[in-house]
């Protein structure tokens, strides 16, 4: 019996020093680092037969002025409040955090911290959090070690968890047809808006909204702020794409836009006078000499295939079309010498211009009889011969029209030898022969407006006429139901530089074509695939020595020679050739 207290009296000496040791939680730091915590758990670990204790050590370097310094590889941010420790997934045990607290000690530029939980003997599997004063999650790590029966020490590296990632790219263009990697940087940062750097206790899932298969990220997902990211381009088409990561909580939130560029060839107007001021859509057609010509603001200029360009001092023009004959033809913008405009000119390939004493609508095109049709806001389509002479016909609007009377403001002429006169007022298109007779009106689905004044509408290679509307391009079957494609896949809506002064065209590649500002008000090209409506940006060179803020947007396009496509934008004429 003597020998049973005398074990019994021990036992109760190591529990009173290992109590005596333990401090409750609180302590110094001594000169073997500071002291580890031990508070009361809020709940009772897993129950072993035999039990220990492990010493979580967390260390993290300091950064000049908070935790979350982007030169750290692990994450233990300033607004950290509290550390929760789970063994072997119980109910998780807190501990106030400080970094200078009495768990805490900051040396050599890291902070080191030091918490005693207590673990079954053998093998155990830790989760450690860091929260901020809300409890949300900034940092967590899980850890396996095994447990000794004597304090076993495991060290443990937080990783940021991602509450939010910004993506965004090294450029956001490049050549069309030129295979390239654009660098992508994803900026993950935590529910407290501190940068994560290192590695993610969760990857960042990227998503590409380009379904072409011409664009591709790797690596995807991201577990790391040092991972190498890049956007490959195969060069194979043009391409639009969205990058964005699974952490964008708002729609287009912290995403990068991709385009593929127009490799354009442009040629500086020699005068320097604006060659798209005040001059409509059709300021520039292929004439019957295989050459370009387009309006000035003083003239009629020449640009042949490889750029050279002559200009005509003459009377400004407005709308220009090839003539049967092969001539370029326009209407006039004003005439100083007579104070009129829109009157009809011929210019012969020489640049020697004759004009007829007769008046045409901005808007008028070549008719399959070899003769001129335009449109007015009385109700009426004009027939004009090559010698001047007029003739008109008149309107008649559907009863229960949205406003009264006929106010046709564009006229198209289709494959099948007629013509099409719109109405933006009434949503109504009128169909006429080439005997002036009209013989058919369609109403245009109610919501889709052509734009005051005249919109550049033409016929694409589906044979339905297309136009540019308010901030939209709308494509008219012959059913009158109208489809609108106001949104850019992948890119933005359409923005300023659309409207009246933007041309509709229909290419050779069997796309259609139309201008706007793209990004950070870039000028662009849009291209739109009739069959299924895809809408590609593809933005066009800088024209110096202008910014990019107030470089001019294309306000006139035709096809050229040999499958190109050639333009007028500020005092400049380029060209191009579609990208497949």
């Amino acid at each position: 019996m003597k020998k049973v207290a005398m074990r019994n009296a021990v036992a109760l000496l190591a529990v009173a020093m290992l109590t005596g040791c333990g401090g409750g939680g609180g302590g110094g730091t001594g000169s073997g680092g500071p002291v580890p915590a031990t508070p009361v758990p809020t709940a009772t670990p897993t129950n072993s037969p035999t039990a220990s204790t492990a010493r979580i050590v967390i260390t993290d370097p300091v950064g000049p002025s908070t935790f979350g310094a982007s030169r750290r590889t692990r994450h233990l941010p300033a607004t950290t409040k509290s550390i929760t420790i789970s063994v072997n997934g119980g109910l998780p045990t807190s501990y106030p955090y400080g970094v200078n607290g009495p768990t805490c000690v900051v040396a050599s530029g890291t902070v080191t911290c030091t918490y005693d939980v207590a673990a079954p003997i053998g093998a155990d599997t830790f989760a450690v959090q860091a929260l901020n004063g809300t409890s949300k999650v900034l940092a967590s790590a899980t850890v396996q070690a095994t447990v000794s029966v004597t304090t076993t020490v495991v060290s443990v590296t937080l990783a940021g968890v991602p509450a939010n990632a910004n993506v965004t790219l090294a450029s956001s263009t490049v050549p069309a047809g030129t295979a390239t990697a654009v660098p992508v940087t994803v900026t993950a940062t935590d529910a407290d808006g501190n940068t994560i750097s290192g590695a993610y206790a969760n990857p960042v899932t990227l998503t590409n909204d380009d379904k072409s298969v011409h664009t591709a990220l790797s690596p995807n997902p991201v577990k790391s702020s040092t991972d190498t990211v890049a956007l490959n381009y195969d060069g194979k088409a043009a391409v639009n794409a969205r990058i964005s990561t699974t952490f964008n909580t708002t729609p287009g939130f912290g995403g990068a836009i991709f385009a593929t560029s127009l490799a354009a060839h442009e040629y500086a107007v020699p005068s320097g006078t604006p060659a798209s001021s005040n001059a409509g859509t059709g300021t520039i057609v292929m004439g019957g000499d295989g050459a370009m010509w387009f309006g000035e603001q003083n003239g009629v200029g020449r640009a042949d295939a490889s750029g050279t360009i002559t200009e005509y001092p003459m009377v400004q023009p407005q709308q220009m079309v090839r003539g049967a004959d092969g001539a370029v033809w326009f209407t006039t913008y004003y005439d100083r010498a007579t104070g009129n405009s829109g009157e009809l000119c011929r210019v012969a390939p020489d640049g020697s211009v004759t004009k007829l004493n007769v008046n045409i609508g901005a808007r008028f095109v070549l008719g399959s009889d070899g003769n001129f049709w335009d449109v007015d806001d009385n109700g009426y389509v004009k027939r004009v011969t090559p010698s001047g002479t007029v003739s008109t016909f008149p309107l008649t609007s559907p009863p229960g029209a949205l406003n009264p009377g006929v106010h046709v403001s564009d006229i198209v002429a289709l494959p099948d030898g007629n013509l099409r006169a719109l109405d933006y007022a009434n949503l109504i298109i009128y169909t006429v022969n080439t005997s002036g007779s009209q013989i058919a009106t369609t109403q245009i689905s109610t919501g889709h407006y052509l734009s005051p004044g005249g919109s550049a509408a033409t016929v694409g290679p589906d044979n339905f006429i297309w136009y540019v509307g308010q901030n939209e391009v709308v494509v008219t079957p012959n059913s009158g139901y109208a489809y609108e494609f106001s949104q850019l896949p992948g890119t933005l809506t359409f923005l300023n530089g659309v409207g009246n002064g933007a041309p509709m065209l229909s290419g050779s590649d069997v796309h259609m074509w139309t201008s706007g500002r793209w990004l950070t008000q870039a000028p662009a090209m849009f291209r739109i695939t009739p069959s299924f409506g895809a809408v590609i940006a593809l933005p066009l060179p800088d024209v110096p020595p202008l910014a990019p803020g107030s470089q001019p947007v294309v306000v006139g396009a035709a096809n050229g020679p040999n499958n190109t496509i050639w333009y007028v934008r500020g005092s400049t004429v380029g060209w191009f050739t579609p990208p497949g």
